[in-house]
């Protein structure tokens, strides 16, 4: 209607977010999308309003959707050689973000993005090495230290061997935590 000169953010991270759990060819869209993204950034033909990490969280959702062996109907999806690992590339991601490497004004990881990341090592990382546990806490520690653990990184953080096994007896909540690991939560996501 005129109120936005090119589109926002929020319209590529809804545009992506509709790629999660779709078939063969979503991740291949997706990033197309966020590539898009950052293009018309570099363009200036991007209006930064929202939540600049969004696209990146909603990403990392389409690659916690596959499973290696593919997703149904998928045999093979991330089988081909032309074809990063899925942890491979959400790890890239996960780094990418944290150092803004794409130059985004505003950008930084938030509850959304660390509990995607988390989504994605338990569907890609390997259990039994210890990288697994290492990046578990890595990813536990920033989210503690950026105060964006919301009940959706505690979810997440519960399925972790590791991570539960950390945390004190009987606690049943990310609010149960110092306020300091919640701090930059909205009230609706605690």
């Amino acid at each position: 209607h005129g109120e936005v000169p090119y589109p926002d953010i929020q319209a590529y991270n809804l545009a992506i977010l509709a790629h999660v759990g779709r078939g063969k060819d979503a991740l291949g869209s997706a990033k197309g999308l966020l590539n898009g993204m950052l293009t018309e950034k570099r363009e200036q033909k991007l209006t930064v309003s929202g939540n600049p990490c969004a696209p990146f969280a909603a990403l990392l959702s389409v690659v916690a959707s596959y499973s290696k062996q593919g997703a149904e109907g998928d045999a093979g999806l991330w089988d081909t050689e032309d074809e990063e690992d899925p942890y491979d590339f959400a790890l890239r991601m996960y780094d990418q973000v944290l150092e803004n490497t794409f130059e985004l004004d505003g950008l930084v990881a938030d509850h959304h993005f660390y509990a995607s990341f988390l989504r994605c090592l338990l569907a890609h990382g390997k259990p039994q090495e210890v990288t697994f546990d290492t990046m578990a806490g890595r990813v536990w520690d920033h989210a503690c230290e950026a105060g964006q653990v919301s009940r959706l990184v505690w979810e997440q953080a519960q399925k972790i061997p590791s991570l539960k096994d950390s945390f004190p007896a009987g606690q049943r909540m990310a609010t149960d935590l110092p306020s300091s690991s919640w701090r930059n939560v909205d009230r609706r996501w605690r």
